[in-house]
Order: structure tokens, then sequence, then C-alpha cells
């Protein structure tokens, strides 16, 4: 089933996944102001750059949501997302991932 899944999603959907994966707080958008960063300043962290066009992550985060690998807290009426996570399954197909990637042979 992992490969399965993981044959169907390309480089910019792994990478997310990969960001889901050190961010148990979740992927926020560009949306987020300075002043909501200083307010939290604990979640700095968290914040994961992805080096990929905002709309390419946003088609992806739509495709990783019906394949219920993500989901979000919240979402707007343009497609955007708040607070991207991943769900169980999507933290097996991840922790699938890192174990089977040559890296970790290492």
């Amino acid at each position: 089933m992992t490969s399965s899944l993981i044959s169907q999603i390309d480089m910019p959907g792994l990478v997310l996944v990969a960001a889901l994966s050190k961010s148990p707080a979740g992927v926020y958008d560009a949306d987020v102001s300075i002043g909501d960063i200083i307010e939290r300043p604990e979640e700095i962290a968290t914040y994961q750059e992805i080096p990929f066009p905002w709309p390419v992550v946003q088609e992806w985060a739509h495709r990783l949501r019906e394949m219920r690998l993500l989901g979000s807290q919240s979402s707007d009426g343009r497609g955007g997302f708040g607070g991207l996570y991943l769900t169980e399954l999507g933290f097996m197909l991840a922790g699938w991932t890192a174990s089977a990637s040559p890296a970790s042979e290492r």
C-alpha cells in the first residue's frame, strides 16, 4: 500500500509531506503575519520553507488531502489552507519513506 501511495506523489508532494513531518504544529501559508509570529514565538521553529511556487504547493495539498495523507485546520474561499498537518497515514508514509531512503542506510 505504501509503495503505491509513493508512486502517486511527485517531488512537491513528497517535500510537503517531509516538511509536515518535521512540524507537528502544522505548516502555515505566507499569509501569516509578523505580528502572529511575534505573538507565538514558540512556533517560529515550526515554519518550514517549501521551495516550490504556492500554486504547486496548493495543488499538492489538495491531492494529499484527497489521499487522506493530510488535513487542514481551516480553509478559505480562495482555496488557501491554514495549519496543514499530517494524518496518521501521512506520518506512517513519512516514516516509511525516511526508513527506506539511502541516507538512512549510512
